[in-house]
Parts: C-alpha cells; structure tokens; sequence
C-alpha cells in the first residue's frame, strides 16, 4: 500500500476531493484496503464525512467499510 507522509493512500485522496466513481474502482479493481487509518487515525470514511462527501461515504458504507468513530 503506498502511503504519503500523512499517512494518506490514493483511496483518502479521492475521499477529501469527494471522487466517488474513483473511490468505487479503487476499492473493487485496485482492492485498496478500505478501513486502513492515516497517521491521525482517520479512515477514507471519515475524511469522507469531514469534508462533507456524503456520495463518497455512500460508497464506502455500502462496501462495508468500518463505520465506527475515528480511532485515536
């Protein structure tokens, strides 16, 4: 998995920028790891709902991603 200093992937990135098409290929072609946490221990869910991407978070509920609190 290829992560930047943050912590952040490819899948967090479409996340914040509210990409969902791009968030649904990378986590049913690319397999990228849903539920994996960036250096605060935030998910791509949460970033998603942070930044008030609500059709990413759509997407990422319905392919199961963890939907409890950030960790700390």
């Amino acid at each position: 998995m290829i992560m930047d200093k943050q912590g952040w992937t490819a899948l967090h990135k479409a996340a914040i920028k509210g990409h969902a098409e791009l968030c649904e290929v990378l986590i049913t072609d690319a397999k990228c790891s849903i539920d994996i946490r960036d250096n605060w221990g935030s998910s791509p869910l949460h970033v998603a709902v942070v930044y008030g991407n609500a059709g990413v978070a759509r997407a990422l509920v319905e392919a199961s991603a963890n939907i409890e609190a950030k960790q700390k």
